[in-house]
């Protein structure tokens, strides 16, 4: 997608920002990364860390390693505009991303969600974003997005399976980022306990799981194989249709006001 001055200006404008056209103008003359436009929102300090300095990073280190202890509890936000899909030990650059906030700053992350197979090691659901960010780490998320890349789409908030009781699935068919916030709360012990997907979580509290389910799948589906073909080409496409509808609980929003 093409980002330039114009589009620029009206996203400011519709957050509510009101910065000078010259303050703007200069975003677009310098080298084109980010460290202006994070000072033009009112950054006192932009800092970047990469596994090269090719770029010219402030800070030279493999994210899958541990961070320095000296910069731990450093900042006031960490802005994760796709990298951590690039690092094969997510967990441990994810806690590394976690563990360079102070108390009470924000972890933003922007993450490839769908359709964005082979952009990097990893597509990423909102389950693991609620897990991850969860009060037993110190951190509470406090909005989940996914959008598709395409002009005028329209931002859908992402509830918490946990607090909805069932897996909240997305399927489009286009490409679509996560879009995180997620607010660091209190010192913990990061991946103290290990995250686990919150649907299994209550199986195993009742003793149960999900063969119920798999089982009256298997039925539906023997009961198909057993049609003629043009008849199983049917039921094939209406259940394709069904499966791409959004979720009830999937919301869509303004991002400006919500």
């Amino acid at each position: 997608m093409k980002f330039g001055l114009g589009s620029l200006g009206s996203m400011l404008r519709q957050a509510g920002f009101t910065i000078p056209q010259e303050d703007q103008d200069r975003i677009f003359s310098g080298d084109g990364y980010a460290e202006p436009f994070l000072r033009l929102l009112g950054a006192d300090e932009a800092e970047s860390f990469d596994n090269s300095d090719y770029e010219h990073a402030t800070h030279i280190g493999d994210l899958n390693q541990p961070i320095e202890s000296s910069l731990k509890g450093r900042y006031t936000a960490v802005i994760d505009g796709g990298s951590t899909e690039h690092v094969f030990n997510y967990p441990q650059a994810i806690k590394n991303c976690m563990e360079l906030l102070q108390v009470g700053g924000h972890y933003l992350g922007i993450v490839p969600a769908n359709n964005l197979c082979g952009h990097g090691f990893y597509q990423f659901s909102p389950e693991l974003m609620f897990r991850v960010f969860a009060p037993e780490n110190g951190f509470q998320v406090e909005r989940v997005y996914i959008a598709e890349q395409i002009p005028g789409a329209k931002w859908m908030r992402m509830p918490d399976p946990a607090e909805v009781a069932r897996r909240i699935e997305y399927g489009g068919r286009r490409p679509a980022y996560l879009y995180v916030r997620a607010r660091k709360v209190a010192e913990a012990k990061i991946f103290g306990t290990i995250p686990q997907q919150s649907d299994y979580v209550s199986y195993w509290a009742v003793g149960a799981g999900d063969h119920k389910r798999r089982k009256g799948v298997s039925r539906i589906k023997n009961l198909i194989g057993g049609l003629p073909s043009p008849f199983k080409r049917t039921i094939v496409a209406a259940t394709s249709v069904i499966k791409r509808r959004r979720d009830p609980a999937i919301k869509p929003v303004d991002i400006f006001i919500d």
